[in-house]
């Protein structure tokens, strides 16, 4: 089992992580690491706060192959990051980019705001996905739930359960996962 947002990759890729790294006082923020760096970054929702299900989605879509990217604004209050997760063939990367993103914008106009590459990271899809599912999964119930929905605001059950399905149709890997902590 995959656990923590931890994964290996094989054929000369290097340890990787996805991880939540903190949810309060409505501050989100992850970190990825690839062999050479580690990135955190925040979302606030005093901005809207829309990246942490947005994730989600990115992830499930691209999984279900209805998309080959996906960008994500994070807009931690000071500063703004765009991130770019695309897949090609069983190989999903995130690249994170600088930005200035006004008050208003689409999602169409992400591409255009992007700024200089500062974080990049590839994985196999499968991997990196499982690895999204299991870190959400953590605040799913009981005290994880409390802390996300305290910390944050309301939890993505259905964001959660859908990628959940693409990933293991006949599973409840999250309540399988949790039962055992």
């Amino acid at each position: 089992m995959i656990g923590n947002g931890i994964f290996y990759l094989y054929g000369g890729f290097d340890v990787k992580i996805f991880k939540i790294y903190s949810i309060e006082s409505g501050w989100f923020e992850i970190s990825l690491r690839s062999s050479e760096d580690t990135v955190y970054i925040s979302d606030s929702n005093v901005t809207g706060g829309s990246a942490p299900a947005l994730l989600i989605d990115a992830v499930s879509d691209l999984m279900e192959d209805n998309i080959s990217e996906k960008w994500i604004a994070w807009d931690c209050e000071t500063d703004q990051v765009i991130m770019r997760i695309s897949k090609e063939g069983v190989m999903m990367t995130i690249r994170m980019y600088t930005a200035d993103i006004p008050e208003k914008y689409s999602e169409e106009d992400l591409p255009s705001l992007a700024g200089n590459c500062f974080f990049e990271v590839q994985s196999l899809a499968w991997a990196l996905s499982v690895s999204v599912l299991d870190e959400f999964g953590l605040y799913g119930e009981g005290r994880g739930k409390e802390i996300y929905e305290s910390g944050w605001m309301g939890f993505p059950d259905s964001r959660l359960k859908r990628l959940e399905k693409i990933l293991f149709p006949k599973k409840n890997r999250i309540k399988e996962r949790n039962d055992l902590l």
